[in-house]
């Protein structure tokens, strides 16, 4: 894993929590949606999810993410957070409920990550 750049991704997403208006709010329900809620309360009309996000720290733009494929999206995010195929699957495909991570629980899962070398979804019970 990349500890760098796990840690960029979640302070990205920290930082569009108290922003005064993003461009691309958060929801782990798609690697890009127009249609899932936007957790970070901003209601900007795009939300992604951690995979999204680190697309976007990768140097990519929204209108790029817009565009992009899925399988575009997951490579890159893979590739930027240096993650094997096993740790994908488990940050980008969590097993919990995805309703109940929300920005806060995905920043915390990210920093965890950065520290023990393993992705353990933090997720309020």
């Amino acid at each position: 894993m990349k500890t760098k750049n796990m840690l960029a991704v979640a302070d990205a997403i920290e930082k569009a929590l108290t922003a005064k208006k993003v461009a691309v709010g958060f929801n782990m329900h798609g690697w890009k949606s127009t249609t899932s809620k936007d957790q970070t309360g901003h209601n900007c009309g795009t939300t992604a999810c951690i995979a999204g996000w680190a697309y976007l720290v990768a140097g990519h733009t929204p209108k790029q993410l817009s565009k992009a494929s899925s399988n575009e999206i997951v490579r890159t995010a893979r590739i930027f957070l240096g993650l094997n195929m096993v740790e994908r699957e488990h940050l980008f495909i969590p097993v919990c409920e995805r309703d109940a991570i929300t920005p806060q629980s995905a920043i915390a899962t990210l920093r965890l990550a950065a520290v023990t070398k393993r992705i353990e979804w933090v997720v309020p019970r």
